[in-house]
């Protein structure tokens, strides 16, 4: 994979607690993927289950 010529060689440096929660974001949007084929149940049926 070759990086654009844009971002080639840029630094970015960030608190790490921003780090974290970048991380997180990206680890959710990953599970969103992961799970976009799945059925899903209405609001109604989800208040009943808790």
């Amino acid at each position: 994979m070759q990086i654009p010529p844009l971002l080639h060689g840029v630094v970015v440096i960030l608190p790490f607690h921003e780090y974290e929660h970048l991380q997180e974001d990206l680890h959710d949007l990953a599970v969103a993927v992961e799970r976009r084929e799945e059925a899903t149940i209405k609001f109604e049926e989800l208040k009943k289950r808790f």
